[in-house]
This record gives C-alpha cells, structure tokens and sequence, in this order.
C-alpha cells in the first residue's frame, strides 16, 4: 500500500509511525474447544513508512553544492512537500575534507546550531588522488559531527564529462566517466562501511541519467560542476535520504528545469535510493 504522509511532528525522522490504521473491527474469539490447531502467528509488518518531519541540515563542501545552490532547493522542496527544511552551508571552491577539518569556521558552523544532519562532500578527485586523507578527514569529520547530536551523511560526486581533459592527464579517473564513478563510489562506500556512515549516492544517480537520458546535460560549461538540472538532481536525491520519501514535485526546487526533465530525474532519484515510502498515487 503506497502512503504519503505530510504532517508536521515533533519527532525523530525514523520513528516507526504508521502509515493507515487497520481496517474493519476485531473479529470476537470463538468459544474454546478441544483439539483445534492453534492459529500460525500474525506474520511481521514490513518497514513502516516514516512520517515527514522537520529538519535542520549543514552542508560541508565546495562549489559542487554552491552552483545553483544545491541546499537552497533541497530547502524548498521541503516546502513543497509541507515541512520545512532548515539549511546552511560551510564552503570553499576546490577544498576537501582535510581543509574543512583544519577551517575554524566550518567548526564554529558545526557547533552553532543542534543539526539533524551534516552533509560531508569532498572534492570530486579527493578519493582518487588522496585516498588515504580522504578516509582518515572523512572520519574525522564523521566524528565531530556525531559529538554535535547529528548524523553525518556522505555526498558521493559524480564524475567528469566524457572527454573531459581530467581523462586524459589523471590515469586514476580511468579513462571514462563510468570508470571514474566506480573508483569514487568505491571509496566512498569503504569510508561509510569503517565509520559507519550512510552515503547519499548522488554520483550513481548522475551516472545513471548520463547513461539512460544524455538528453539532459547535468553539466555546466566545465563539465564538472552542476547545471540547473545537475543541482536539482542533487537535492532530489538529497531529500530522498534524509526523508525516505520519494522527491516531491514543485515549481521552486525544480525552478530552471523543464517538467519533463524534472520528472525524469526525480523517477531516477527515487530508483537509486529506493525509499521507504513509495510515490503519491
């Protein structure tokens, strides 16, 4: 049964809360009698679908999130979809992990207000050319977000446009987009199975529109830093973590993106992290 429950409450994003009360009253229990196999046991519920709740999520990163303001449409897909979404973010174009563990802004930043949810987002070639630092930052930061209250989430990038130069110079990219996702998930996968830490598969979701839709250009002129598309799709995949519900449609977040394309990006987001709760009907 698909639900879609946007209620405003004060309570922790994963509380198991039902999505539909059960239906029809209770059946009166048959008189005892002898000989009667007693009946199986009622079989498990299936993971409940969570409700809607407001949040408070700090962004930690670079340009990746700056252009077109990743957080800002997040933020307003919230709207969309009744909750409010509080964001902020701490960046620095071409920084890293290591850059943002040495920042005292980025740390005044984490300790100014009780988050639900931190971001961490690396940059692109960070895991590739700096896998030892990227792990050990990437702890690091892990563990001062949890001394915060939150919870640290890791933004997995996506790679560079095919034929990008970085192919051609950086043999660890490995000569592809589809090559050069493969190692970065890779990593960020084996940073998230030490810490502990979920990912938020954006780069697998962008891999996959690049594949399926090359109609849609999630690049912007560089071809590594987002378009209007890229950003959205971004924030769709986003919400769809932090929330477990599928990305809502609205004219702000989606605002630069036509109807069919934002259709089609949130359809990827939702087949990429497959939330609990399914889509309106």
């Amino acid at each position: 049964m698909q639900c879609w429950t946007l209620h405003r409450v004060p309570a922790l994003l994963f509380a198991a809360l039902a999505c539909h009360a059960d239906a029809g009253r209770p059946i009166e229990a048959a008189p005892p009698a002898a000989n009667v196999t007693p009946a199986a046991a009622p079989a498990p519920q299936p993971d409940r679908c969570p409700e809607l709740v407001d949040l408070e999520v700090l962004f930690i990163g670079n340009s990746y999130l700056n252009l077109h303001d990743l957080p800002l449409r997040l933020s307003q897909m919230g709207e969309d979809a009744g909750i409010k979404i509080g964001v902020d973010k701490v960046t620095m174009g071409g920084e890293n992990f290591e850059y943002h563990l040495r920042r005292p802004k980025t740390a005044k930043l984490l300790q100014a207000r009780e988050w639900d949810m931190v971001v961490l987002q690396s940059h692109s070639l960070d895991p590739l050319r700096n896998p030892e630092g990227f792990l050990s930052a990437g702890a690091e930061l892990g563990v001062r977000v949890r001394k915060q209250g939150a919870e640290p989430l890791l933004f997995e990038t996506w790679p560079r446009r095919a034929g990008h130069n970085v192919y051609n110079y950086f043999k660890p990219a490995g000569g592809n987009p589809e090559a050069m996702q493969l190692a970065v998930s890779g990593r960020y996968a084996e940073l998230a199975e030490a810490e502990d830490m979920r990912v938020v598969p954006v780069g697998t979701a962008w891999t996959n529109v690049m594949q399926q839709y090359p109609e849609i250009d999630l690049f912007a002129k560089d071809g590594g830093h987002p378009s209007i598309a890229g950003a959205y799709l971004g924030a769709c995949v986003v919400f769809s973590v932090l929330t477990q519900h599928s990305p809502v449609a609205g004219k702000d977040a989606s605002r630069g993106v036509s109807e069919a394309d934002a259709e089609t990006l949130r359809a990827v987001a939702y087949k990429v992290v497959n939330p609990r709760c399914d889509p309106p009907a």
